[in-house]
């Protein structure tokens, strides 16, 4: 939609990281997709990066459930 470049990142966090690393991505002014992580795909734990707030990258953090 915008041209060539990186428009998505996914990145995996230790099991039982995810929730606190939100709240502190949060914290820090970060706008996430979810208010808390949400089931994704293969038993993930997911949230996302909202693209406002890094550079109009998506980025996925994501934890085995």
């Amino acid at each position: 939609k915008r041209g060539p470049g990186i428009h998505y990142l996914s990145f995996t966090v230790d099991p039982g990281a995810l929730a606190p690393l939100c709240s502190e991505i949060r914290k820090n002014g970060v706008r996430l997709i979810y208010d808390s992580p949400k089931r994704g795909a293969h038993s993930m734990r997911i949230n996302f990066i909202h693209p406002a707030s890094a550079g109009g990258i998506l980025i996925e953090l994501m934890e085995k459930a």
